[in-house]
Protein backbone atom coordinates (compact mmCIF):
# COMPACT_ATOMS: atom_id res chain seq x y z
CA UNK A 1 0.00 0.00 0.00
CA UNK A 2 1.22 3.45 -0.84
CA UNK A 3 1.91 5.70 2.08
CA UNK A 4 0.17 9.41 1.54
CA UNK A 5 2.22 12.10 0.67
CA UNK A 6 3.46 14.83 3.17
CA UNK A 7 2.71 18.44 2.18
CA UNK A 8 6.02 19.52 0.91
CA UNK A 9 5.81 16.19 -1.65
CA UNK A 10 2.83 17.67 -3.18
CA UNK A 11 3.79 21.15 -3.44
CA UNK A 12 7.35 19.76 -4.86
CA UNK A 13 5.61 17.67 -7.39
CA UNK A 14 2.73 20.27 -8.40
CA UNK A 15 5.51 22.49 -9.53
CA UNK A 16 7.51 20.60 -11.12
CA UNK A 17 5.21 19.07 -13.07
CA UNK A 18 3.91 22.93 -13.88
CA UNK A 19 6.93 23.78 -14.79
CA UNK A 20 7.42 21.07 -17.10
CA UNK A 21 4.35 21.31 -18.45
CA UNK A 22 5.35 24.97 -19.09
CA UNK A 23 7.97 24.39 -21.52
CA UNK A 24 11.00 24.53 -18.61
CA UNK A 25 13.70 22.20 -19.54
CA UNK A 26 15.70 22.48 -16.41
CA UNK A 27 14.62 22.24 -13.07
CA UNK A 28 16.41 21.48 -9.81
CA UNK A 29 14.23 20.03 -6.66
CA UNK A 30 15.46 20.73 -3.93
CA UNK A 31 14.88 18.95 -0.40
CA UNK A 32 16.81 18.09 2.70
CA UNK A 33 17.93 14.40 3.46
CA UNK A 34 15.11 11.96 4.50
CA UNK A 35 12.10 14.20 3.32
CA UNK A 36 11.33 12.03 0.39
CA UNK A 37 12.86 13.06 -2.42
CA UNK A 38 12.34 9.12 -3.98
CA UNK A 39 8.86 9.45 -3.87
CA UNK A 40 8.82 12.54 -5.56
CA UNK A 41 10.72 11.11 -8.62
CA UNK A 42 8.45 8.14 -8.39
CA UNK A 43 6.02 10.64 -9.00
CA UNK A 44 7.15 12.84 -11.41
CA UNK A 45 7.99 9.56 -13.52
CA UNK A 46 4.73 8.32 -13.50
CA UNK A 47 3.25 11.73 -14.46
CA UNK A 48 5.65 11.00 -18.06
CA UNK A 49 5.25 7.07 -18.13
CA UNK A 50 1.68 6.96 -17.62
CA UNK A 51 1.07 9.24 -20.81
CA UNK A 52 3.57 6.99 -22.93
CA UNK A 53 6.62 8.90 -21.94
CA UNK A 54 10.15 7.87 -21.51
CA UNK A 55 12.05 8.51 -18.88
CA UNK A 56 15.55 7.63 -17.78
CA UNK A 57 16.80 7.88 -13.72
CA UNK A 58 20.54 8.27 -13.07
CA UNK A 59 22.39 7.40 -9.84
CA UNK A 60 26.20 7.25 -9.46
CA UNK A 61 25.77 4.53 -7.10
CA UNK A 62 25.16 0.96 -7.07
CA UNK A 63 23.39 0.87 -3.60
CA UNK A 64 21.15 3.68 -5.06
CA UNK A 65 20.87 2.04 -7.91
CA UNK A 66 19.56 -1.05 -6.22
CA UNK A 67 17.22 1.16 -4.16
CA UNK A 68 16.00 2.93 -6.84
CA UNK A 69 15.28 -0.25 -9.40
CA UNK A 70 13.40 -1.66 -5.85
CA UNK A 71 11.20 1.17 -5.84
CA UNK A 72 10.44 1.38 -9.37
CA UNK A 73 9.60 -2.31 -9.17
CA UNK A 74 7.18 -1.64 -6.20
CA UNK A 75 5.66 0.54 -8.04
CA UNK A 76 4.30 -1.31 -10.65
CA UNK A 77 6.53 0.19 -13.23
CA UNK A 78 7.81 -1.99 -16.11
CA UNK A 79 11.13 -0.81 -15.64
CA UNK A 80 14.92 -1.63 -16.83
CA UNK A 81 18.32 -1.51 -15.71
CA UNK A 82 21.14 0.28 -18.29
CA UNK A 83 24.21 -0.67 -15.59
CA UNK A 84 26.77 -3.06 -15.21
CA UNK A 85 26.07 -5.81 -13.00
CA UNK A 86 22.37 -5.49 -13.75
CA UNK A 87 22.06 -7.40 -16.73
CA UNK A 88 18.37 -7.94 -17.97
CA UNK A 89 18.97 -9.13 -21.31
CA UNK A 90 22.04 -11.03 -22.37
CA UNK A 91 23.80 -7.76 -23.76
CA UNK A 92 23.15 -6.68 -20.17
CA UNK A 93 20.91 -3.77 -21.01
CA UNK A 94 17.06 -3.43 -21.32
CA UNK A 95 17.24 0.03 -23.46
CA UNK A 96 13.97 0.32 -24.78
CA UNK A 97 11.89 0.08 -21.45
CA UNK A 98 9.84 2.85 -20.97
CA UNK A 99 11.40 3.59 -17.39
CA UNK A 100 15.04 2.95 -17.15
CA UNK A 101 17.50 2.82 -14.19
CA UNK A 102 20.90 3.79 -15.29
CA UNK A 103 24.43 3.98 -13.49
CA UNK A 104 26.14 7.55 -14.89
CA UNK A 105 29.29 5.66 -14.69
CA UNK A 106 28.07 3.24 -16.94
CA UNK A 107 26.45 4.78 -19.74
CA UNK A 108 29.59 7.68 -19.58
CA UNK A 109 31.85 4.76 -20.37
CA UNK A 110 29.87 2.69 -22.84
CA UNK A 111 28.49 6.24 -24.85
CA UNK A 112 31.98 7.23 -24.90
CA UNK A 113 33.89 4.03 -26.33
CA UNK A 114 30.48 3.66 -28.69
CA UNK A 115 29.24 0.60 -27.41
CA UNK A 116 26.05 2.51 -27.05
CA UNK A 117 23.82 5.39 -28.25
CA UNK A 118 22.91 7.73 -25.28
CA UNK A 119 19.81 6.52 -24.05
CA UNK A 120 16.73 8.37 -25.51
CA UNK A 121 13.92 10.06 -23.06
CA UNK A 122 11.46 12.53 -22.67
CA UNK A 123 13.07 13.26 -19.28
CA UNK A 124 15.74 12.48 -17.39
CA UNK A 125 15.94 12.30 -13.82
CA UNK A 126 19.29 12.89 -11.75
CA UNK A 127 19.24 11.63 -8.01
CA UNK A 128 21.75 13.14 -6.27
CA UNK A 129 22.67 15.70 -8.82
CA UNK A 130 25.04 17.79 -6.95
CA UNK A 131 27.46 15.21 -7.63
CA UNK A 132 29.83 16.20 -10.50
CA UNK A 133 29.31 12.76 -12.08
CA UNK A 134 26.53 14.27 -13.81
CA UNK A 135 27.90 17.04 -15.27
CA UNK A 136 29.00 14.90 -18.97
CA UNK A 137 25.80 13.35 -19.11
CA UNK A 138 23.87 17.28 -17.99
CA UNK A 139 26.18 18.40 -21.04
CA UNK A 140 25.53 15.17 -23.45
CA UNK A 141 22.01 15.56 -23.34
CA UNK A 142 21.80 19.54 -23.93
CA UNK A 143 23.81 18.97 -26.54
CA UNK A 144 22.40 15.79 -28.31
CA UNK A 145 18.75 16.15 -27.40
CA UNK A 146 18.08 19.50 -26.49
CA UNK A 147 14.26 18.81 -26.42
CA UNK A 148 14.89 16.32 -23.59
CA UNK A 149 13.76 17.86 -19.92
CA UNK A 150 16.12 17.75 -17.41
CA UNK A 151 15.07 17.38 -13.29
CA UNK A 152 17.75 17.41 -10.58
CA UNK A 153 16.75 16.45 -7.56
CA UNK A 154 19.52 17.23 -4.52
CA UNK A 155 18.95 18.27 -0.77
CA UNK A 156 22.49 20.23 -1.44
CA UNK A 157 22.29 22.43 -4.98
CA UNK A 158 25.44 23.46 -4.42
CA UNK A 159 27.41 24.14 -8.31
CA UNK A 160 24.21 23.79 -10.36
CA UNK A 161 23.51 27.16 -11.14
CA UNK A 162 24.46 26.93 -14.89
CA UNK A 163 22.90 23.11 -14.55
CA UNK A 164 19.23 24.52 -14.17
CA UNK A 165 17.10 27.68 -14.95
CA UNK A 166 14.68 26.77 -11.90
CA UNK A 167 14.69 26.06 -8.46
CA UNK A 168 11.78 24.21 -6.84
CA UNK A 169 12.18 23.83 -2.56
CA UNK A 170 10.29 21.14 -1.80
CA UNK A 171 10.54 21.46 1.80
CA UNK A 172 12.31 22.72 4.61
CA UNK A 173 13.94 21.29 7.41
CA UNK A 174 11.23 22.99 10.13
CA UNK A 175 8.75 21.57 8.02
CA UNK A 176 10.25 17.93 8.33
CA UNK A 177 10.23 18.45 11.82
CA UNK A 178 6.74 19.94 12.43
CA UNK A 179 5.66 16.85 10.18
CA UNK A 180 7.57 14.11 11.60
CA UNK A 181 9.53 13.43 9.09
CA UNK A 182 12.83 14.54 10.31
CA UNK A 183 13.69 14.31 14.26
CA UNK A 184 14.71 16.87 16.24
CA UNK A 185 18.23 17.47 16.97
CA UNK A 186 20.62 19.63 18.76
CA UNK A 187 23.79 20.46 16.79
CA UNK A 188 26.88 21.80 18.80
CA UNK A 189 30.40 22.45 16.65
CA UNK A 190 33.68 22.62 18.72
CA UNK A 191 34.34 26.31 19.00
CA UNK A 192 36.62 28.11 16.38
CA UNK A 193 40.32 26.62 17.02
CA UNK A 194 42.74 29.54 17.82
CA UNK A 195 45.85 29.01 14.89
CA UNK A 196 48.38 30.60 16.81
CA UNK A 197 48.44 27.90 19.71
CA UNK A 198 50.97 25.96 21.03
CA UNK A 199 50.05 21.99 20.83
CA UNK A 200 50.76 20.39 24.24
CA UNK A 201 51.10 17.05 23.30
CA UNK A 202 54.28 17.78 20.91
CA UNK A 203 55.37 20.95 22.56
CA UNK A 204 55.39 22.46 19.10
CA UNK A 205 55.18 26.22 19.10
CA UNK A 206 53.10 27.14 16.57
CA UNK A 207 53.55 30.27 14.48
CA UNK A 208 49.92 32.17 13.79
CA UNK A 209 48.67 31.51 10.46
CA UNK A 210 48.13 34.15 8.09
CA UNK A 211 44.46 33.38 6.43
CA UNK A 212 45.43 35.19 3.26
CA UNK A 213 48.52 33.80 2.37
CA UNK A 214 48.76 30.08 3.82
CA UNK A 215 47.67 26.96 1.88
CA UNK A 216 44.04 24.53 2.64
CA UNK A 217 46.48 22.18 3.30
CA UNK A 218 48.69 23.45 6.26
CA UNK A 219 45.18 25.29 7.73
CA UNK A 220 43.81 22.43 7.54
CA UNK A 221 46.65 20.67 9.62
CA UNK A 222 47.06 23.47 12.09
CA UNK A 223 43.14 23.57 12.70
CA UNK A 224 43.52 19.31 13.57
CA UNK A 225 46.35 19.59 15.97
CA UNK A 226 45.69 18.91 19.37
CA UNK A 227 42.58 21.97 19.35
CA UNK A 228 39.46 20.34 17.56
CA UNK A 229 39.68 16.63 18.66
CA UNK A 230 40.37 17.84 21.82
CA UNK A 231 37.53 20.45 22.41
CA UNK A 232 34.73 17.81 20.96
CA UNK A 233 35.16 15.66 23.77
CA UNK A 234 34.78 18.98 26.12
CA UNK A 235 32.10 20.52 24.20
CA UNK A 236 30.13 17.29 24.52
CA UNK A 237 30.55 17.06 29.00
CA UNK A 238 29.60 20.57 29.06
CA UNK A 239 26.41 20.50 26.26
CA UNK A 240 25.44 16.62 26.78
CA UNK A 241 26.61 15.56 30.65
CA UNK A 242 23.77 13.13 30.72
CA UNK A 243 25.63 11.32 27.39
CA UNK A 244 23.00 9.45 25.39
CA UNK A 245 23.71 8.57 22.00
CA UNK A 246 25.08 11.21 19.71
CA UNK A 247 26.47 11.62 16.71
CA UNK A 248 29.86 12.77 15.91
CA UNK A 249 30.65 13.93 12.42
CA UNK A 250 34.56 13.81 12.17
CA UNK A 251 36.09 15.34 8.79
CA UNK A 252 37.19 12.42 7.57
CA UNK A 253 37.41 8.22 7.66
CA UNK A 254 41.02 8.35 9.79
CA UNK A 255 39.53 11.04 12.16
CA UNK A 256 36.68 8.78 12.37
CA UNK A 257 38.43 5.81 13.38
CA UNK A 258 40.66 7.71 16.01
CA UNK A 259 37.30 9.21 17.61
CA UNK A 260 36.21 5.30 17.74
CA UNK A 261 39.44 4.04 19.72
Amino acid sequence: MTSPLWPWQIRGIDETLKLLKAGELAICVQSPTGMGKGRMMEEVTRSFADLGGRVVLYTNRRFITTKTGERMGAAGFDYGFAASGYAVRGDGTDLDKRVLVASAQTVLSKVRSEKWELPQADLVIFDEAHNKTFLPLMGAYRAASPGTAQVLFTATPVGLAGCAARLVVAGTKQEGRAGGALVPCSVVAPSEPDLGVTCEETEEAVKPLSLETCSEKELTRRTMQCIVFADVFTEWDKNHPWRWPTILWAPGVPESRWFVE
